[in-house]
């Protein structure tokens, strides 16, 4: 797998990988621009459902850790969560400005191990009528 041209890589072989470097003004608020995230790995169906995933509970799980965390941005610590077999890791590096992100397969001895979709929230919280 190619590393990321943005965020934080993860150690070692992972079969997909997301990286970016959002624009942070403190905990619980950052914002993504499009020319600052990548993907590396995957095939097209499953670079999709990723996509899915960060956005309906990867990028809120970040704004919720680092909310709970009181992550500044002058700091250099990362902070870490799991969610859905998904490895979320994000540090300001002490940028005063800046969040680097990276999401990818928690670690289970498969460098080829990808998590199953998981179902959007608005399908599990819809009614039939």
């Amino acid at each position: 797998m190619d590393k990321l041209e943005w965020g934080i890589n993860p150690e070692g072989e992972k079969a997909i990988a997301y990286g970016a470097r959002a624009i942070y003004n403190g905990p619980g608020t950052l914002d993504l621009l499009w020319d600052r995230q990548c993907m590396v790995g995957g095939e097209p169906g499953q670079r999709e459902e990723f996509c899915k995933f960060l956005n309906e509970y990867g990028i809120p799980a970040i704004k919720d850790l680092t909310k709970k965390e009181s992550l500044r941005g002058s700091e250099d610590r990362q902070l870490h969560t799991q969610l859905h077999g998904w490895h979320i890791t994000v540090s300001p590096k002490g940028s005063c400005g800046y969040l680097y992100i990276g999401v990818f397969p928690v670690d289970n001895g498969d460098p080829n191990y990808i998590p199953a979709p998981v179902p959007s929230p608005k399908l599990k919280s819809s009614k039939r009528r």
